[in-house]
């Protein structure tokens, strides 16, 4: 009995082993952790299949930060960036263990998209959108006329020229100024329908303020009885559109009846009318005075502040022409440095530049005059001056930025040699728009900027500034870059480049990284002369003088020398150390409409 009982017991003993052995497999199979995202996974549109924990997060704050929506109203489209309406990648947003937690069903592409961003209910967006689409058709009615005029004004050019030359136009191997000059735009008609729709958008139905020449001063402007584009249905729309992070959106706001606003009834005009006047009360002191040569005094007062503020499309804001700031401000530098240039090409090596003398920086100059007149404060400034004694600024060990604007290409130098480059669209030769040539530095480096100025507003992810408002950006309402595209549709004198280009180029960069601007054209003239076979390479209006401008060097890049002709580079990986690599195809091409947009550079800002 005995030998059976214990017999009995250590079968017991064996099956309660084996069934621990058994429940233990259980649970670790149960506590097995998913690795990655199942292949199907998304979150909204945004494909996240096969991602790990921190994949998953940068994709997902990748895809908030570089958000933007493609808004088309009758035909007509533009961009609008999730940073313009205050879209921000949620930092609370729970995503540890999110694979495991996905495969076993207790987080959702629900419960991530409910909140994956925070967005600033407090953006009025029928008036955002009003005042975007009214930037749009605004900058291409100026982008249009600018073109008639300028094609115009070559034509007669290449006409005299020809005529001086007695060249004979019935000779079919000579280009015709039309041949030469010929370019696609918008016709009379299409301007003045266009004008109509720009009425119709805010309409003459509000009350507004302007400046009146005869008083001196702002005045306030009664609405007229009418029709104007309602965008409050629209509204809601596009704000559907944004929070399931959509691409696209087509809105069609109503022509509707309204009765002028009276401005004596609005408290919104008086207090508008009261902040305008007080501009006009302004002065703005800039003392110039270099340890050698001759100095002087600058003032923006009452005199000129209608060079540098303009009322905003909603006829009550003041803004800031950042453009004609940023203008200024190099002419100042331009005239109060005492500085000797000269530059040559070394051709594989280096670009050497000697500068000796007393220099004060524009961006200085620029960002001390913003500040005055965005807050509209009175101030004086004393000017900065630093002395330069440099054989070589770009010397063989530095990294530095070469701007070819005759090869229309953007090249990185690094211990003397070029080891990347990038087709590139500076300032639009045609509307004077020139971007200006000198050694600059970086001064500033931001992520999502939308620059602003007087018919446009663009948003822009990386925004390298070098000169005032120009400076280096991406541009991703262009289909195409380099060439000749500068010369009739080129920027308001910044240098715009693909995205993936700009991308690199931020993170190889810092603040203090030498610019350093070459070539170009300084008139439509100068334009027909390379058409017709010569090239030019004076810098624009606002150059810096120079004893010399270096043609393009020779770049041991890893890009083919065609590439100023191509219209991207790939987009890099996700290593920044990596550059992107030639490609013939570009990035993903904008829209007609977008190419053209207003988003031409935001503070350029261009």
């Amino acid at each position: 009995m005995k030998r059976i009982l214990s017999l009995f017991l250590c079968l017991i003993l064996a099956c309660l082993t084996g069934c621990g052995d058994e429940a233990e497999m259980i649970v670790v199979n149960k506590n097995s952790v998913a690795k990655e995202t199942p292949d199907d996974f998304k979150v909204f549109s945004i494909e996240l299949g096969g991602m790990e924990e921190q994949q998953l997060k940068d994709a997902l704050r990748d895809a908030v930060e570089n958000y933007f929506i493609t808004v088309t109203i009758d035909g007509f489209s533009f961009p609008i960036s999730g940073a313009e309406l205050g879209m921000k990648y949620n930092e609370a947003l729970d995503l540890d263990d999110a694979p495991e937690r996905i495969a076993k069903g207790t987080l959702s592409a629900a419960d991530i998209e409910k909140e994956l961003f925070d967005l600033d209910e407090s953006t009025l967006p029928a008036d955002f959108l009003a005042q975007d689409y009214y930037s749009y058709l605004q900058y291409t009615i100026e982008d249009a006329k600018e073109d008639i005029e300028a094609a115009k004004t070559a034509e007669e050019e290449a006409r005299k020229a020809a005529e001086s030359d007695k060249k004979d136009q019935t000779d079919e191997s000579a280009e015709s100024p039309e041949n030469l000059y010929r370019k696609e735009t918008l016709s009379d008609e299409d301007i003045k329908s266009l004008e109509e729709k720009l009425g119709e958008i805010f309409g003459s139905t509000k009350a507004h303020i302007e400046y009146s020449k005869k008083k001196k001063a702002f005045e306030s402007i009664d609405g007229e009885d009418g029709e104007r584009l309602d965008f409050s249905a629209s509204e809601v729309e596009f704000l559907a559109a944004v929070k399931t992070m959509q691409e696209k959106v087509s809105l069609s706001p109503q022509k509707v009846s309204a009765g002028g606003e009276k401005a004596e009834d609005s408290d919104v005009i008086k207090a508008a009318l009261e902040r305008a006047n007080k501009y006009l009360e302004l002065e703005i002191i800039y003392n110039f005075n270099p340890p050698e040569g001759k100095g002087g005094r600058e003032t923006i007062s009452s005199g000129n502040i209608l060079t540098y503020i303009f009322v905003a499309q909603n006829g009550l804001d003041i803004e800031v022409d950042e453009d004609a700031l940023s203008v200024f401000s190099t002419s100042l530098s331009n005239k109060y440095s005492q500085v000797e240039v000269k530059e040559t090409d070394n051709g594989d090596e280096t670009v050497t530049i000697s500068r000796k003398g007393w220099e004060t920086q524009s961006s200085e100059i620029y960002e001390n005059l913003l500040r005055s007149l965005t807050d509209c404060t009175s101030d004086t400034y004393e000017a900065t001056y630093k002395e330069v004694d440099e054989e070589k600024v770009a010397d063989k060990g530095d990294i530095y930025v070469l701007v070819d604007l005759t090869a229309q290409t953007v090249y990185l130098y690094e211990g003397g040699i070029a080891v990347f480059s990038t087709p590139c669209v500076s300032g639009k030769v045609s509307a004077g728009n020139y971007t200006p040539t000198g050694t600059f530095e970086i001064y500033s480096k931001e992520t999502n900027r939308t620059l602003k100025g007087r018919g446009y507003s663009s948003f822009v992810k990386y925004w390298m500034p070098f000169d005032g408002n120009r400076g280096l950006h991406d541009a991703s309402w262009r289909g195409s870059f380099g060439g000749d595209i500068y010369v009739y549709n080129g920027s308001h004198g910044c240098v715009n480049l693909p995205r993936s280009a700009a991308k690199y180029l931020f993170s190889k960069v810092k603040v203090g990284t030498k610019v350093i601007v070459t070539g170009g054209l300084s008139s439509l003239k100068d334009a027909a002369s390379s058409s017709s076979g010569s090239s030019s390479s004076s810098g624009g209006s606002d150059s810096k003088t120079t004893t010399a401008a270096s043609a393009a060097p020779t770049t041991t890049a890893p890009v083919p020398s065609s590439q100023a002709e191509q219209s991207s580079s790939a987009e890099p990986s996700s290593s920044s150390e990596t550059p992107p690599e030639s490609s013939s195809e570009s990035e993903e091409p904008s829209s007609p409409a977008e190419e053209s947009s207003s988003n031409e550079e935001s503070g350029e800002s261009e």
